[in-house]
């Protein structure tokens, strides 16, 4: 599913076609711009998509009990043509707070423990990626060092 379509998902999960599906998969954004704790429609931020996401997989008879979120990102500010909409900054954000809510987004769907993987949508792309191509080098945004904190062994 693309973003939060709950009635989508709730036809996909539950019909009477012959057919399994491995995971539900979802591209769970709560708003390209904004933090992964605002809400859309006034009531749903990311933790409560998980959660009615969550619970329809575990309701369904046409799917493995398992969520990947398989596409997250937010656009950068000033990187137009490369950002996936229309590049105007009232819908993107600075890299800092890229980094930022990719730290809060995969922090949140960790804590729910309802997510089984989430995927970064692109690592090399000035506009939205964790990586920049324009220039000489690829340069690794903040980012690219926020996703790589999360994805190092906690020390106990």
């Amino acid at each position: 599913m693309i973003d939060f379509e709950p009635l989508s998902t709730l036809r996909t999960l539950f019909n009477f076609h012959q057919y399994q599906l491995d995971a539900c998969s979802a591209l769970l954004y709560v708003n390209r711009r904004g933090s992964p704790y605002a809400k859309q429609f006034g009531l749903f931020d990311l933790e409560k998509k998980i959660r009615i996401v969550a619970a329809l997989v575990a309701l369904s008879n046409r799917c493995d009990h398992r969520l990947w979120i398989t596409e997250v990102n937010w656009p950068l500010l000033n990187t137009k043509p490369y950002p996936p909409n229309s590049g105007h900054p009232r819908s993107t954000v600075d890299e800092e707070t890229q980094a930022q809510y990719l730290t809060e987004y995969c922090e949140i769907a960790r804590q729910t423990g309802l997510v089984d993987r989430v995927y970064w949508w692109q690592l090399i792309n000035p506009g939205y990626g964790l990586v920049d191509h324009r220039g000489d080098e690829l340069r690794k945004m903040p980012s690219f060092y926020a996703f790589k904190r999360l994805l190092e062994p906690t020390q106990s």
